[in-house]
């Protein structure tokens, strides 16, 4: 039987029959050692994990930052619109304050291990306070307090806020008459004022004075009497009124309105008191026209380099050099650019426009600091972005497509202009991204050039041939922030300004930014859609 066991199995094998493979060893445990002298080492199963934890860490500082820092702008720049309570309150002196609380605090007792609470007042009336209208008021020295619902808050055109109880209103029916009428020639004013800024002939500006006189005369017969806590009267011209509101007798509907028309105000309106209290509107101007501006000097220059460092230019040691430099002038440090800017514009090239082209004016016209100057400083300063953002624009289009387009006979600018630079386009306009987030902020050159100051003399845009001029001073909003928190007189009054303007940056920067964010995803999708 045995051997016709084996004759089956050897004709199973002649006839083709498939053989069992032989078993596979049992593979070794993931936890066994490797022999020595072995080059493989089992990966741990933690491992990495520290660093995957410590760069997530990282990311979540670096977000909690950013939004703590603007949580704090939006909730200090919107909150300042919103009308408080106005608190009277009564001393153990026997006197009486009424103003708005700002801020609260504690303070230590003079050899005691003891804190009181305290309240810092925003009290108005600097024509009697001073520059300084707020006050701390310590807890113990109140002996009553209480909100009145008469009670008013007056923002005046001059000397700041007035807190108070209306009195009697001479030359109008009631409040709103006067307040109407008052804003009515308040606008009149300030267009005749406009107008006297931009005239050269005598005898117009001798109208315009004239006109001016009788405006501020008929601005003055029309009075509001206000009465103070002290009980004394202060009489205030309705053309010096900027608003009147009694936040007290308010409700939320009301209190919203206000909230709405102050932020308006705030936007629409020119600044006031050294810039601490009123609008911004001439700040925006003079930041937008600016960014403007060094986007359409920075943007095109930074693109003709990019075109010919990558399309023209031979491979060598001088390119690698001329990228080299571009590539650190990103990390110059601005003020040089403002130093360099100041010698090669103002001193050199406008200068030289003065002498051949406004030699019998007596004063400088482009030889000193201008909104143009200012444009191509920070132009300078920006451009090695553009040029590094539209260089990688340009290498990520395909060979393929440059060989495609000289296939079929186009020339080598012919291919760069209609088949390169569109699908470029999108790199190009996050180097523009770029160039306004940083330009738009940047301060030193400013001021180095004498571009940017307190308060601008004239408009960059009026009726005057060529209605946008170049050569004149302008107000910036990072110049205005600066100028508002570390130069006023008055600093808690600036606090609010200060955090107004420095949302109103942040905005306008967004708002540059999401233009072109907008612009270049809808060439992504054009071209994307083109590919497939």
């Amino acid at each position: 039987m045995d051997g016709i066991e084996l004759l089956e199995g050897s004709a199973a094998t002649k006839r083709g029959a498939p053989e069992m493979p032989p078993p596979l060893p049992p593979p070794a445990p993931s936890d066994s050692t490797p022999a020595p002298g072995s080059v493989f080492q089992p990966a741990s199963r933690n491992h990495g994990r520290p660093w995957i934890w410590s760069t997530a860490a990282g990311l979540v500082v670096v977000a909690a930052m950013l939004v703590g820092i603007l949580s704090i702008t939006f909730v200090e720049g919107l909150g300042q619109f919103w009308p408080s309570r106005i608190v009277e309150l009564r001393r153990q002196d026997g006197s009486i304050l009424l103003g708005e609380v700002r801020d609260r605090g504690e303070k230590q007792l003079p050899g005691r291990n003891t804190h009181i609470g305290r309240r810092l007042l925003r009290v108005g009336h600097r024509e009697v306070t001073g520059s300084n209208d707020f006050l701390w008021v310590d807890d113990l020295d109140v002996a009553a307090e209480s909100f009145p619902r008469d009670a008013w808050v007056v923002d005046r055109s001059e000397y700041g806020r007035l807190y108070g109880t209306l009195g009697a209103v001479k030359g109008a029916v009631s409040i709103s008459e006067a307040l109407s009428r008052g804003a009515d020639l308040r606008s009149r004013l300030e267009a005749v004022r406009d107008e006297m800024n931009i005239a050269r002939d005598r005898s117009q500006l001798a109208s315009l004075e004239k006109r001016r006189k009788e405006l501020e005369a008929e601005g003055s017969a029309i009075t509001i009497e206000w009465r103070q806590s002290d009980g004394s009267v202060v009489l205030t011209p309705a053309v010096n009124v900027i608003g009147a509101w009694a936040p007290n007798s308010m409700g939320v509907f009301a209190k919203l309105g206000h909230y709405l028309t102050q932020a308006w105000q705030f936007v629409s309106t020119r600044p006031r008191e050294s810039n601490t209290e009123g609008g911004i509107l001439p700040i925006i101007m003079g930041t937008l026209f600016l960014v403007v501006v060094m986007t359409l000097a920075a943007v095109p220059l930074g693109v003709v380099a990019a075109i010919y460092l990558n399309e023209y230019a031979r491979e060598g040691r001088l390119l690698q050099l001329v990228r080299l430099a571009i590539a650190n002038l990103a990390g110059v440090p601005s003020i040089v650019f403002g130093i360099f800017g100041l010698g090669l514009f103002v001193y050199t090239i406008g200068a030289g426009i003065d002498r051949a082209f406004f030699a019998d004016r007596g004063h400088p016209t482009f030889g000193t600091g201008g909104i143009l100057w200012g444009a191509l400083t920070l132009a300078l300063l920006t451009v090695p972005v553009v040029i590094v953002a539209a260089t990688e624009g340009l290498r990520s289009v395909s060979q393929a497509s440059r060989d495609g387009a000289m296939a079929l006979g186009a020339t080598r600018w012919q291919t760069i202009r209609h088949v390169v630079l569109p699908q470029a386009m999108p790199g190009i306009l996050t180097g523009m991204i770029l160039a306004i987030g940083r330009g738009a902020g940047e301060v030193a050159p400013l001021m180095v050039l004498g571009a940017a100051v307190k308060l601008a003399p004239q408009p960059l845009v009026d009726s005057a041939f060529p209605f946008f001029h170049l050569d004149r001073k302008f107000t910036h909003l990072g110049f205005h922030i600066y100028d508002v928190s570390m130069q006023s007189p008055n600093v808690e009054a600036a606090k609010p300004m200060t955090y107004a303007s420095t949302l109103a940056l942040l905005l306008l920067v967004l708002a540059l930014n999401l233009v072109a964010i907008i612009l270049r995803n809808r060439l992504k999708k054009r071209f994307r859609g083109s590919a497939l």
